[in-house]
């Protein structure tokens, strides 16, 4: 799945573009949002009462070795 991911990400941001992950799975999986860190996603989209918990489980992945 990471290689898929970045694949991705090389292809938006060649073409110009940008990589923004949405939907309500985000607010409760904080494996997948570190993931989404290390592959360098550019932007989530999320419930506003998801942002505090969300929002440290990023800093806590940017924290990261390798992120």
């Amino acid at each position: 799945m990471k290689k898929s991911l970045m694949e991705m990400r090389d292809a938006c941001r060649v073409s110009g573009g940008t990589v923004t992950v949405r939907g309500r799975l985000l607010a409760n999986a904080s494996a997948l949002v570190s993931l989404l860190v290390a592959v360098g996603v550019d932007a989530v989209s999320i419930n506003p009462e998801a942002i505090p918990r969300v929002m440290k489980w990023i800093v806590d992945a940017e924290k990261q070795p390798g992120t």
